[in-house]
């Protein structure tokens, strides 16, 4: 019971760190994964409490509260993410499928095949943001949250697939996102120091430096937040 409430609060705390990022705008949430990370915890509380499991319900129910409230301040800044792209409606199609299917089963099992593969599915344009925009996602976040899934999961005392595959899923999601976000920045910080390398060995003006790598890192992240470039 310990380790569930560490849990818990890791979560909590992971929550937290992002909507805080979103908020200074240093984060961009992706409008069709949040939405949806957001509704698989609520319908799986509610169909909890109508089955009478109070406790339990109440549980899955306060995880919907940190996505939507993620959304909410997304929404209410602004943020170039929260805006649909082709790819975004493709895989919300996908995810409403899976939770349609995941309600009309009657089988635990599938139920829980298929509220895996709605968080897959509603994963995916955030996986391909941190792929094309590794800026925008708050690493200490997904650390967090890699660190609530691994204490919950030595907290449950059941390793039945049916107790522990959600818990799995989520936490290969974060470690996917996480990972591809760290590759792509460390990608594109060392294409940044190369270039700038190369400007300066081809500058011939003693008093006309180039970008530094701080600065064009910087105006990359704001370009990466707002979807706009800088006027030069």
């Amino acid at each position: 019971m310990t380790l569930l409430i560490v849990a818990v609060a890791l979560r909590l705390a992971c929550i937290g760190t992002y909507a805080i990022a979103t908020y200074r705008r240093t984060a961009s949430p992706n409008l069709v994964s949040w939405s949806f990370w957001m509704l698989t915890p609520l319908i799986a509380g509610v169909a909890q409490h109508f089955d009478g499991r109070g406790a339990a319900a109440w549980l899955s129910i306060s995880y919907a509260v940190g996505p939507a409230l993620i959304l909410v301040i997304g929404l209410t800044r602004g943020h170039s993410s929260v805006r649909l792209t082709r790819a975004d409606v493709v895989c919300a199609v996908c995810a409403g499928g899976g939770l349609m299917l995941w309600q009309i089963t009657d089988s635990p099992l599938w139920a829980i095949c298929f509220s895996i593969l709605t968080d897959i599915t509603a994963a995916l344009p955030t996986i391909i943001k941190a792929y094309r925009q590794p800026l925008t996602e708050p690493l200490q976040a997904y650390a967090l949250s890699i660190l609530a899934a691994v204490v919950a999961l030595a907290g449950l005392g059941d390793w039945r697939l049916t107790s522990i595959a959600f818990a799995l899923c989520v936490l290969c999601l974060d470690l996917v996102i996480l990972a591809t976000a760290l590759v792509r920045r460390s990608d594109w910080s060392s294409q940044e120091r190369d270039r700038a390398g190369g400007l300066r060995s081809k500058s011939t003006e003693p008093d006309v430096l180039p970008p530094t790598h701080s600065t064009t890192l910087e105006a990359e992240w704001r370009f990466q937040i707002s979807g706009r470039r800088p006027r030069t």
